[in-house]
Order: C-alpha cells, then sequence, then structure tokens
C-alpha cells in the first residue's frame, strides 16, 4: 500500500512539473509568426530576442528531449530565465518566428533572408514601446543570424525613432552557426553559394531546383550585408560553430580559415549544425559555453549601450545643426560664409620661400622682364591683380641656369605674393612630397590653412589615405577665392604627359595665382605660356666671369676664349669661375688646362697643359710611393678624395660624400684640411658656399691611369658607400623633421649615383660584397626623374635576387612603376601580375592560427592599384571592378573592417560599382563606410564628408531622392563650415544638389543653382575645367527638361568643342561620356521624328567619339 501511495505521488509530481512548465510556455498562434514572450517580465532591464533559421519555428527551434526520456525542455525559458535569475538580472527572454518557404531563390534572398529582417524589426518596435533604450541582445541559429543582420541594417538607416533605437540599443549577438559571408576571406567567400545551398537543402525550404539559381542571389545577399561591418563596431559579438558534421552534407558552416570575423569570442559546439541550438539539460557542454557568454553580455551590457547612445547623441546633433544651418542658408540672401571672414591676409605666408637669392644672379633681363608681364598685371596697388592664373613654362636644356632664373623673380617680386613655394617636380613622388611640405608649412603658420588642412602625424611617412586627403587640402587651400597671389614654381618637372601629375599641379585646380614651371623639354599643355630659356649672351658671360671670379679687370679676349669654350652655357661658366676663384688661377692658365687645340696657337698651349699634367703625375707619384724629401700630398685623406674623385669622373662633386660617416670611418682625418691641400695643388677646387669640388676631365682622365686596379676598386667602393651613407642621412633627417629641406641635396646626390652605377656594374662580383642597398640608390634616382638609372639599380638588385623577401618584392614593384613611368607597360603588367599573391598563400584554407598566416603585404596593394591605372587608362570597366574588389579585399584582411585604409579602398570600390551600375551593390557599401566613419570617434571630417557625397550620388542614382538631398545638405554643411560658400569644392556639392532638384522636377530652382555654381567655379577653376564643363552638362539636362533643346544642345556642344581644345584635361572617356548625353538630347528634340534628322545630327559623333549608336538607337546608318 505504501509502495502504490509512494507510485502514485511520484507520478503526481510529474504532472505537476509538465503542468508548470506547459503554464509557463505562452499559447502559439496558429501562423507562428512574429515575436512572443517565452518568460519575463515587461518591466525587465534587458531583452533577450531569439531568431531561429530556415523551416525553425520560435519554440521548437530550441526544444530538446531530455536523455532517456520523452520529456522536452526549451532551454531559453526552462534553464537560462533561471540562470539570468540566479545572476541577478531581470531579463525578459523573447522569440521571433517567421515563414522560411521559399519557391524562388529570389524568394529566399529578397523575402526570406531579407525581408523577414524589416517585419522582426517592427514587432520588436512593438513589443518594446516605451523601452526603446533597453540593453537588447540577440541569439540566432544559422541563417537567422541574416535575419539579425539585415534587422539592425535596417534600423541604422531609419528615419522613425522608435526603428532607430533598436540598432543602437543592440549591445550583444550570440550567433549560432551563422554564415559570416560579408566578412569571410576570399577563398571562404567563394564557398558561400554552396554554404547557403546545403543549408536550403538541409532544411528543405523549397523546391530542390532553387539550389541551381542560388549563386547570384546569394551573392547579393552577401554584399547587401556589408553595412553590417560597420554596425558591429558597436555589439559584443560571439560566434559558435557546429563541431560535428551533418549525417547528409557534413558541416555546413565551418569555423573560418582566418580567424574571428567579428567580436569578442569564437568557439565551437559539439554538435551538428541542426541541433548545435538544442541543449536537453543545463550540464550540457554547450549550454554551458553559450549561457556563460549570455550572462557575460547582459553584464556589459549597460556600459555598451552607454556608449552606443552618445555616440548616437553626437551623429543626431551634428545631422541637426547640418538641417537647421542649411534652413538658414536656404532662407536668407546674405551669404553665410566661414566661421569669420576671411582675406589676403590671413593667407600670407612669410617663410614659403625656401631657396636663397643668388647675390651672383647677372643677367636674364629678357627673361625676367617676360615673366613680369605675364604674371604680374600692372595695377595701382603694391599687389598683382588677376582674374586669371598665368602659367608660364621655362624650357630648356639643363645647365641653362632655369632654375636660377625663376628665383630671381620670386626674390625680386616677393612682396607682390602672399606665399612663394618650390616644388621639385622631377618625379610624382617629389611633387607630392613637395606639396606635403606645404601642408606642414601652412598648419604652422597660417590660421586659414588650420581650418583647411587635416592634422598631419609628425613621426611617420602618410599613409595612401593621408597623402591623398592632405595633398587635396592644399589645393583646396589654393583654390580659396580669398588667396589669389600665391606663386608656385615647379622645378625641373619630368613627365608632363602623365594626366595624374599635371592634377597636382596647382595651377590646374585654380584658376587664379601663379605658376612658374621649368622643364627641359616644352610642357604642351594649353594653359601654358612657353619661353624658351638658351644660353648667355656674350655680355652675361662676361659679367658672371667678372663677378665670380674678381678679375674685373680681365681682357675681353680671355673672357671672350673661356665663355666660348664652355658655350655660354651658365652652369658651366659657374662652374668654371668657382675654380679660377678658389685656385687664384688666372684665366690664361685655366683655358690651358681646360682645352687642347689643334691649330697652330692652340699646339702651343698644349705645352704648358702637357708641363701641368706632368707636374701633377709626379706630385701623385711620389704621394703613392711616400718619397720623403719631394713635392707630394702630405695628407693620406687627400689622396683618397681624390681617388675618389677619379672614379667618380664628375666635374663637380658633392662635399657631403667625403664628410659622410662611411668616409670618416674608412679614412679618418680633417675632410677640410685636405681638400685644401688639394686646391692648394691644383688638383681640385672648392666652391664659395663649399658644396662641390670642381675638377677637370683632362686632369682626371690622365690621373686615373695612374692608379692601380686594386686602389681604383677600393676607391670605387669608397664612393659608393659613402654616397649611400650620405643617402641614409638625408632620409633621417626628413624623418626627424618633416620640414627640412632635402630634395636639392638629393638631386646633386642623383647625379653621383648614377656614376656609382657603373662603377658597381665594373666590379661585379666583387661589389656583390660592397655596403650598399640598391634599392635606396634607386629611389633616389627615381624621385629625381632619373628613371632609367633606377632601372637599372632595380634590374641588378633583382638579379641578385638578395635579402629580405618583403624587400625584394618592393623593389620588384619600384621597378614595375619605373618600367611604367618610361613607357613599358608590357613588363611593367606582367612584373605586377607576378607580384600579386596567389590567394592560397595570402588567405590560407588551412587550421593554421591567423597569427602565424603569412599576411598579404603592402606590395599587393600598389600593384593592384597600378594594374587598376593601366585599365583604366585602356576604358575597361569591369576590369578596374574585379581589381578594385581585391584591393578592398587585401586591405580588409590586412588591416580590419573599420581601418581607414579600408574603408577607402571600400569607397573606390563603391565608386567602380557605380560605373558598372550595380548601384545597390555600391549603396551598401557606401552605407558601410558612412556608419564606419559616424562610429569612429577620431574619424576624419573630410573623408566623412566625402563619403556623405559619394552615397549621396548613388541614392540619387537609385532614385532615392530625399534621402539623397538629406546627405548633399550635410556634405554641403561641412563644407561650408570648412571652406565658405565661394570655395570651389563647396559649389561642387551645391551642383549635385542641384541634380536632386532636376530628378524631383524642380527645374527652375535647379537651374538657379546651376547658374550661381558656374558664377563661382568660372571665376575659380576658369571656363575650361572639367568640374566647370561637368556642370555645364548638368545645366544641359536641365535646359532639356525645361523643353530647351537648342539651348541645351548648344550647350553641351560647346563643352565638347572646349574639351577637344583642352584634351590634356579632359579624359577620352569624359567626352565619350559627354557626347551620348548629347545624343540623348538630340532623342528629345521633337524634331527627331523628322525623316533623316537624327542620323544627320549624331552620325558625326559616332565616328568622332567611337560610341555605338545602333545599340542606343536602334537603326544602323
Amino acid at each position: 500500500m505504501a509502495e502504490s501511495r509512494g507510485s502514485i505521488l511520484d507520478i503526481s509530481g510529474r504532472a505537476f512539473r509538465l503542468l508548470w512548465r506547459k503554464q509557463r510556455q505562452p499559447q502559439r498562434p496558429d501562423n507562428g509568426n512574429g515575436v512572443i514572450k517565452l518568460c519575463g517580465s515587461d518591466s525587465a532591464d534587458i531583452d533577450i530576442c531569439f531568431v531561429h533559421g530556415l523551416s525553425g519555428d520560435r519554440v521548437r527551434t530550441w526544444e530538446s528531449a531530455a536523455q532517456n526520456s520523452e520529456e522536452t525542455h526549451t532551454w531559453p525559458s526552462d534553464f537560462l530565465a533561471q540562470d539570468v535569475e540566479a545572476d541577478h538580472i531581470k531579463a525578459r527572454i523573447l522569440s521571433y518566428g517567421y515563414k522560411s518557404f521559399a519557391p524562388t531563390s529570389e524568394y529566399l534572398a529578397q523575402r526570406t533572408l531579407y525581408r523577414h529582417s524589416q517585419q522582426l524589426l517592427s514587432a520588436l518596435a512593438e513589443v518594446r514601446r516605451g523601452h526603446h533604450d533597453r540593453p537588447l541582445i540577440f541569439v540566432g541559429h544559422s541563417v537567422g543570424g541574416i535575419v539579425i543582420k539585415s534587422a539592425l541594417i535596417f534600423s541604422s538607416q531609419a528615419k522613425a525613432p522608435d526603428l532607430l533605437a533598436l540598432s543602437v540599443s543592440t549591445t550583444g549577438i550570440v550567433f549560432l552557426g551563422t554564415p559570416h559571408t560579408e566578412a569571410m576571406s576570399s577563398l571562404d567567400q567563394s564557398k558561400w553559394p554552396k554554404m547557403l545551398a546545403n543549408i536550403v537543402e538541409l532544411t528543405r525550404v523549397g523546391d530542390p531546383s532553387l539550389v541551381k539559381h542560388l549563386d547570384r542571389q546569394s551573392l547579393s545577399l552577401q554584399n547587401r550585408l556589408q553595412p553590417f561591418k560597420a554596425l558591429s563596431n558597436n555589439i559584443s559579438i560571439v560566434s559558435y560553430y557546429e563541431g560535428i558534421p551533418s549525417p547528409i552534407k557534413g558541416v555546413l558552416v565551418p569555423k573560418p580559415s582566418t580567424g574571428s570575423p567579428y567580436g569578442d569570442r569564437v568557439d565551437i559546439i559539439y554538435a551538428d549544425h541542426r541541433n548545435m541550438c538544442k541543449f536537453s539539460s543545463r550540464d550540457d557542454d554547450g549550454y554551458r559555453r553559450v549561457s556563460r557568454e549570455i550572462l557575460r553580455l547582459c553584464n556589459e551590457a549597460s556600459d555598451r549601450l552607454r556608449q552606443n547612445w552618445e555616440k548616437q547623441d553626437r551623429s543626431k546633433g551634428e545631422e541637426a545643426d547640418s538641417m537647421n544651418y542649411m534652413k538658414r542658408v536656404r532662407s536668407t540672401e546674405t551669404t553665410e560664409q566661414t566661421p569669420r571672414n576671411v582675406g589676403q591676409e590671413d593667407f600670407r605666408i612669410e617663410v614659403s620661400i625656401s631657396k636663397p637669392r643668388n647675390e651672383k644672379f647677372v643677367g636674364r633681363v629678357e627673361e625676367l622682364e617676360f615673366l613680369r608681364k605675364t604674371l604680374l598685371k600692372k595695377s595701382s596697388t603694391a599687389r598683382p591683380v588677376s582674374d586669371k592664373c598665368a602659367t608660364v613654362n621655362l624650357h630648356g636644356p639643363g645647365g641653362m641656369g632655369k632654375t636660377e632664373i625663376a628665383r630671381e623673380f620670386a626674390h625680386a617680386h616677393k612682396d607682390r605674393f602672399t606665399s612663394v613655394f618650390w616644388i621639385p617636380g622631377a618625379s610624382r613622388q617629389s611633387i607630392e612630397q613637395g606639396l606635403v611640405k606645404i601642408a606642414r608649412i601652412l598648419r604652422g603658420h597660417s590660421v586659414a590653412a588650420r581650418r583647411i588642412l587635416p592634422d598631419l602625424p609628425s613621426d611617420a611617412e602618410l599613409g595612401e589615405g593621408q597623402l591623398r586627403l592632405t595633398i587635396s587640402a592644399v589645393i583646396e587651400w589654393f583654390q580659396s577665392k580669398e588667396n589669389p597671389n600665391w606663386l608656385v614654381v615647379v622645378d625641373d618637372l619630368e613627365l608632363a604627359g602623365d594626366h595624374d601629375i599635371m592634377k597636382l599641379i596647382p595651377r590646374t585646380a585654380s584658376v587664379h595665382g601663379h605658376c612658374i614651371i621649368t622643364s627641359r623639354e616644352p610642357v604642351d599643355w594649353s594653359f601654358v605660356t612657353k619661353c624658351s630659356v638658351g644660353p648667355f649672351s656674350r655680355d652675361e658671360s662676361y659679367s658672371l666671369l667678372r663677378a665670380s671670379t674678381g678679375f674685373s679687370d680681365a681682357s675681353d679676349r680671355d673672357l671672350a676664349r673661356l665663355s666660348g669654350s664652355l658655350n655660354y652655357i651658365p652652369m658651366a661658366l659657374s662652374a668654371a669661375a668657382s675654380y679660377i676663384s678658389s685656385t687664384q688661377m688666372t684665366l690664361h692658365n685655366y683655358m690651358q688646362l681646360f682645352q687642347r687645340r689643334s691649330n697652330t696657337e692652340e699646339e702651343k698651349l698644349a705645352i704648358p697643359l702637357k708641363n701641368e699634367l706632368t707636374r701633377i703625375e709626379n706630385l701623385l707619384s711620389n704621394t703613392i710611393k711616400n718619397v720623403p724629401t719631394t713635392n707630394r700630398l702630405h695628407q693620406p685623406l687627400s689622396l683618397r678624395i681624390f681617388q675618389v674623385c677619379c672614379v667618380l669622373s664628375m666635374e663637380s662633386v658633392c662635399v657631403s660624400i667625403f664628410s659622410s660617416k662611411s668616409f670618416r670611418e674608412s679614412c679618418p682625418g680633417s675632410t677640410m684640411t685636405a681638400i685644401k691641400e688639394l686646391e692648394r695643388n691644383k688638383l681640385v677646387a672648392l666652391t664659395e658656399d663649399e658644396r662641390y669640388l670642381i675638377t677637370q676631365n683632362e686632369v682626371l682622365e690622365h690621373c686615373y691611369c695612374l692608379f692601380s686596379d686594386q686602389q681604383r676598386r677600393y676607391a670605387s667602393q669608397l664612393a659608393c658607400e659613402s654616397t649611400l651613407s650620405v643617402a641614409i642621412s638625408l632620409k633621417e633627417l626628413r624623418d626627424e623633421d618633416r620640414t627640412y629641406e632635402t630634395p636639392f641635396a638629393e638631386r646633386d646626390l642623383a647625379a653621383v649615383i648614377s656614376s656609382c652605377y657603373q662603377l658597381i656594374k665594373g666590379n661585379i662580383p666583387g661589389s656583390d660584397e660592397w655596403h650598399i642597398d640598391l634599392d635606396i640608390m634607386g629611389q633616389i634616382c627615381e624621385r629625381q626623374g632619373r628613371t632609367s638609372d633606377a632601372v637599372d639599380f632595380y634590374n641588378l638588385l633583382v638579379e641578385r635576387n638578395k635579402g629580405a623577401a618583403l624587400a625584394l618584392r618592393k623593389t620588384k614593384m619600384r621597378l614595375a612603376l619605373t618600367r611604367r613611368t618610361s613607357g613599358d607597360n608590357v613588363r611593367a603588367e606582367a612584373l605586377c601580375e607576378e607580384l600579386i599573391q596567389p590567394k592560397n598563400s595570402v588567405l590560407l584554407e588551412s587550421t593554421t592560427p591567423a597569427s602565424q598566416q603569412p599576411l598579404s603585404d603592402e606590395v599587393d596593394i600598389e600593384a593592384l592599384r597600378l594594374l587598376k591605372k593601366m585599365a583604366h587608362e585602356k576604358y575597361n570597366p569591369e576590369e578596374e571592378l574585379a581589381i578594385s574588389k581585391q584591393i578592398a579585399a587585401v586591405q580588409e584582411y590586412r588591416l580590419g573592417h573599420m581601418d581607414p585604409g579600408t574603408l577607402e579602398a571600400v569607397q573606390e570600390l563603391a565608386k567602380d560599382l557605380v560605373e558598372v551600375g550595380f548601384y545597390d551593390e555600391a549603396e551598401a557599401n557606401m552605407r558601410r563606410v558612412v556608419l564606419s566613419y559616424e562610429n569612429l570617434v577620431d574619424a576624419s571630417y573630410v573623408k566623412k564628408t566625402e563619403a556623405y557625397e559619394v552615397l549621396a550620388s548613388i541614392r540619387l542614382k537609385q532614385g532615392k531622392y530625399d534621402d539623397a538631398k538629406d546627405l548633399f545638405d550635410r556634405a554641403l554643411h561641412n563644407h561650408l563650415a570648412r571652406l565658405g560658400r565661394d570655395h570651389p569644392t563647396t559649389q561642387k556639392c551645391w551642383s549635385q544638389l542641384g541634380q536632386v532638384y532636376d530628378m524631383q522636377n524642380k527645374y527652375g530652382i535647379a537651374g538657379q543653382v546651376y547658374d550661381k555654381c558656374l558664377t563661382v567655379l568660372n571665376a575659380t577653376l576658369g571656363a575650361d575645367h572639367p568640374d566647370v564643363l561637368r556642370v555645364r552638362s548638368y545645366k544641359a539636362t536641365n535646359l532639356s527638361n525645361r523643353g530647351l533643346y537648342v539651348e541645351a544642345e548648344d550647350e553641351l556642344k560647346d563643352v565638347l568643342s572646349r574639351m577637344e581644345v583642352c584634351k590634356d584635361l579632359h579624359h577620352e572617356n569624359d567626352m565619350r561620356r559627354t557626347a551620348l548625353q548629347l545624343v540623348e538630347i538630340l532623342k528629345k528634340n521633337p524634331r527627331a521624328e523628322e525623316t533623316g534628322w537624327l542620323a544627320e545630327n549624331v552620325q558625326d559623333l559616332e565616328l568622332k567619339y567611337d560610341i555605338d549608336l545602333h545599340h542606343r538607337i536602334g537603326w544602323i546608318y
């Protein structure tokens, strides 16, 4: 009886527990859709929401039967609720359900995996009404995690406060078997379509045939999830992956090969894909892992929530300021300028001239007068008045004194300019570094500049993005309307045919200001006025020699003989004058030393020359043999210096070589004492500024033969190692002080390095053991425009195949760049293809820890960028897009998804996607960029503004005009605050806002915007500038929309004619695009219905601009 009673009680107890559990579980609606409460109070402190995967259920997905029992447990309500309560956390546990049947692949991607996220968003907003700032934690299984990501992306873009609050209040997510497709490595991304197909087959959510069509839709879904990368920075994320293969399909979502794509933790649950979200008891190992992380997220939620709302409040504050500011701008006729009005004195830079005045400058009256008349207009004030930027090109062979003319002009008229800057033009790199140096000077001396320019790091080289941003800001400073009186000298310009080089010249970005370009070859740019610089006149030569030698009473005969022998070349005359002045030699004796003649008079001169060479030969012989009590060099260092001069065989050698650390260690002693001894014995001459040793070729050639092979080899090694030592010292100085002037010292050094190449090549294999760095020597030659010398050094280093692998790859990259510069595109492209590391070596598909896997390096990026540039020149947008995707993937792998370098690469990718018409994908990528900048506390103000503009232009193309207008307003507000209303950058943004008005059929307002923009842009950039012509093309569309077809045609025809005249400013693709726009306008003209009218008007365009009008119009001529 007792046993029977016990059995009855046991049964009753189990029945009671089942009844209690059943009462706790809510009644399920018939359709299983929407959010239900599993347990907890509506006044809880935290919400935890569960989202199932395909073919799941909002309750059964989380249910599991206890071992050896039919009893089931729903772990969120049975186990987690108790653990949360035990941890003194007041949580409400919710679960979201949705129908996941998908008849087609489009339905699966567009509705099941995307639009249900909108329903989740709305349902949660309703459930959380009145508690929108409560922390929210998600738990998603399989594709349910993708629904969560999509919901948060929608939330971040929502206008309604209750919907927007969900993304801000989300503080944690636990993903169970969710594929992070948007954050996968390049290798793993290729597996995503198959991964999704396997999940679809396993869950049987639709017709089996839909699996065959998933590839395109799965990649589209992957692209749409890009913005989640930006949101993930505000959320604590834990990802779990299955540890046991499914019986049919194996492991569906494996742990990623490249480590954690997101979040704090990555772990494995030892169950298959379907069962990894089911836990039968509190002691289940998987449950212990997951519950521990959920509890941690709950405890950390309040701090994370506070940080998220602080960021959101800051962003909303900026947006509100922007909207209010733009309302004021539109509602008043007064011009709202920068925070304070600025004038020309705010742009005055007193320390901008970097080259001192040459006090011995003579002559060049005609050239200086030409510069004055061209660059400076007569005015009643002491300032030049110019409504057009005048640009003069002083061109002529080397040694003609072009730089000295520019220097003299700058100093003579320095009071008439507010700033004068010098930019070395030998290479793209030297121009960029010149502009960066200007930026550093401006930030230190100009209040107006500090408002425009970004902060610059002082202790490191600028990255690619920071360099581009800095150069752009410097150009904006030159463009400022209140800054018309600057002078820029671009010295020794090479590669004038490179369109990208031209964009770096301030004149191409501004209609005001003044620019002097010196070059050996004429610069054939449409906006340049050329002036040829030749040898001195006879009187100028005499004046230079008399002023520099001190021989004011020298006879015209001696001066004429010396000037004629040197072909009246200013540099040669200056070198001769320095030699004569230093050695106190007479003009007559110098001429004997300088030349051998063939006529009778010259034969007489050969005898003294022969005697002089014999004297020098005896002097050196006695020194080498160390013969006492004879005429010899007493300083051993003197002989070493002279030997180096002989092997270099240069008429002028930098004294810095003999003061270098390497030379002093090899040859101790007083360098200047040794040089003075050489001067006394008339072997060399020291220039007045003590920068160069002047020698004579006849002496060097004769003395070279006096030394043994061993002595010549040692002198060659000494010359090369000492030259490299100087190069390293210059780099160290530049690293310590970014404003330190090195380009001109490097120019002198590059000439010596060029001679060193022959010494290195001639002493192989012995030179392989010299302490030299061929890469550094090549870089200096490259920076100074000695492209062929740079190629020689890089080729030699590659042939040696020595050193670290990364260093060798960098050298090969520089070799590719210099080959392209020299016009060898074929070999440059081949070398780039070789340099791009294979994916299987960069992104390993293995179990190797991420920390031990080889990272892709910056050489990959450089090679890809060069390939992209060449693809652009070939007008191959598809290839450009493919390379952009590679660049973005490599940058993200190297730097992380929130790094500014990665965001810039993604932004460029978005622009290329627009070029081929992939607007949705472009929008997703730009949403990610904008959200990232808004979430980064130290994000660049300029970069954020640029991102707003790019996203706005994409939304405009998508037909989302209100969104585009809001984004343009935010960008415009930033431009107005930083640059002012009349700055070209501000007006370019305003013109894009005009396009929004056009699309909204507000043609009158749009026309007014274009007219105002063109007034400012014409005044600041000039009528032929690409930005001006682009706005005129907008205006042509506006005229066409208003029915003014003839005026629209005339507008575009004039744009095309200006492009034709200034082809150096306009890319061929831009001309083709404008021609196509003209065709579209002609098609709208009512006369297009007339027989033959359209054919007559477009046939010339088709032939001239190589456009396929059969495809666009529908017939063949």
